[in-house]
């Protein structure tokens, strides 16, 4: 299973190969932006595999990163539960 990461593009790298830094969750990131045209600096993407399969509204995006912000932290709690 493969689970999209929500990242804001914060530079166009290579125009020519398509590549941008991205930040995710707070991390720069080189992305493949080759499946999405024009892609501009302070756009939301959804990443798989370090492709840029979507754009996303910033209200969604933000959402998103909460609700994965919230699993982690439930994750984390439950793993320190002691039997």
């Amino acid at each position: 299973m493969c689970v999209a990461l929500p990242g804001k593009v914060v530079e166009i790298v290579d125009r020519e190969q398509a590549v941008g830094r991205v930040d995710v969750f707070g991390r720069s990131r080189l992305v493949n932006l080759m499946l999405l045209e024009d892609v501009q600096v302070g756009e939301w993407v959804l990443i798989e595999l370090g492709l840029a399969v979507q754009r996303i509204p910033e209200a969604d995006a933000v959402a998103w990163v909460e609700m994965l912000e919230e699993m982690t932290s439930a994750a984390a709690g439950a793993a320190q539960v002691e039997p």
